[in-house]
């Protein structure tokens, strides 16, 4: 879920214990397992498994900042007690936008029911509109809550980058200097350094999540039937899906 922090008139979309209460408000397993059922995974961080490991052990990077991404209503409306506090405000009224396919209608009003039960005062209307419409709302940054999706060329930095400042893809209008800063060095003076360069991209990922500036809700899959014969075949999950390269049949 992309946020608009510079919402007109819904300032409670620039408060990051507002947003933090939507985070938690979540269950991504019951999203993923009961509503979707298609192998999505839930997320955990940002970033999707496997895209970026400590080169000096291996590691997941969401194993490694621990999973910062799950479900807590008692958290959920603790922040949402001290977004009212500081908002002066007890009611709000949002609109989540998604696609009108099958998978978007039973996201978005999943997502509804699910900000509805753990926020109290909290009321979200939702339009399902075509991918064309809900693009061109995103890049004309005229949402408020918008689900969508987003796949990296060749590298995590990139799905990091969406969230500099004065990004195209930055709709949410999220702006903070250490994270500039973080992804910058992982693309520019750190990327001859693997180490440094990992360092870099966990600690602006634990940012992102620490501000709540998105709401990770899934790892999107794919289903195959493969011949038991064929062997070799290489997954990604960054660039080129499927690598025959080195495929063979036995």
């Amino acid at each position: 879920v992309e946020i608009d922090t510079t919402s007109e008139g819904h300032p409670e979309l620039g408060n990051v214990n507002f947003r933090r209460a939507l985070f938690y408000a979540v269950d991504r397993k019951a999203l993923t397992g009961q509503v979707l059922k298609d192998g999505s995974v839930p997320a955990v961080g940002y970033l999707a498994p496997g895209a970026l490991r400590n080169p000096a052990n291996g590691k997941d990077v969401n194993t490694e900042l621990g999973t910062l991404t799950y479900y807590s209503k008692a958290k959920a409306r603790k922040y949402l007690a001290l977004a009212k506090k500081e908002l002066g405000k007890d009611k709000f009224t949002l609109t989540l936008k998604g696609s009108d396919t099958d998978a978007g209608k039973r996201t978005t009003e999943y997502l509804q029911s699910a900000f509805q039960n753990a926020l109290p005062g909290v009321t979200v209307d939702v339009q399902n509109i075509p991918a064309k419409s809900l693009f061109a709302s995103l890049m004309s940054y005229n949402f408020q809550l918008d689900t969508g999706g987003w796949e990296a060329e060749a590298d995590p930095s990139v799905l990091l980058q969406q969230f500099t400042t004065g990004y195209t893809h930055d709709h949410g209008g999220f702006s903070n200097k250490q994270y500039d800063q973080l992804v910058k060095d992982a693309q520019g003076k750190d990327a001859a350094n693997a180490q440094q360069r990992y360092t870099d991209l966990k600690d602006a990922q634990k940012i992102l999540l620490d501000q709540a500036v998105v709401v990770p809700l899934y790892h999107s899959a794919t289903n195959l039937l493969i011949n038991t014969q064929l062997k070799g075949v290489q997954t990604h999950a960054f660039g080129q899906t499927y690598d025959f390269s080195r495929a063979y049949f036995k």
